[in-house]
């Protein structure tokens, strides 16, 4: 029933990538031997917040991270997805609140959460081949997250994103 919680959280767009990135997520987690239930519940979640409005997010932040607040808006929804789901549930896995916690800017080094930030950027729904990044990160976690990290930050920076 997990993904059932987890479709009702979102518009039907948004879960298309979510299904499309939690199985791209599920299958790097094979290819690395992760804990499969972990890496279910961030990948199903990790947008549970994306969808907001900017005052119900605002209003959470506030209480969840203050500080968070002077970060970009796009990055509230990864910190909110992860309390949300702290509260909703009982004796969540802490890699899985760090993988959602940390999916929109990358920066943990847990392979749960290269994990889920390689397949949040590269699933099938995304308008931009990322087979390369994909193949990487079946060879090898480590430079498959360094290659789709790096290619993010020359994005946001050719675009002027400060998310």
């Amino acid at each position: 029933y997990l993904e059932d919680i987890a479709q009702s959280l979102v518009s039907p767009k948004r879960w298309k990538h979510v299904k499309a990135m939690t199985e791209l997520a599920l299958d790097l987690a094979s290819a690395h031997n992760l804990d499969h239930h972990s890496v279910l519940i961030a990948a199903l979640f990790h947008d549970c917040a994306k969808e907001w409005t900017f005052e119900t997010s605002q209003t959470w932040l506030k209480v969840v991270n203050p500080k968070y607040l002077q970060s970009h808006p796009a990055l509230w929804h990864q910190k909110l997805g992860a309390y949300w789901l702290s509260t909703q549930f009982k004796r969540v896995n802490p890699k899985v609140l760090k993988a959602m916690a940390h999916h929109v800017e990358g920066l943990d080094l847990d392979p749960i959460t290269q994990v889920i930030y390689i397949a949040d950027k590269c699933d099938k729904t995304r308008a931009y081949d990322a087979s390369f990044f994909i193949q990487l990160a079946y060879q090898d976690l480590k430079k498959g997250y360094e290659a789709v990290l790096q290619h993010q930050l020359e994005y946001r920076k050719q675009e002027k994103l400060n998310a």
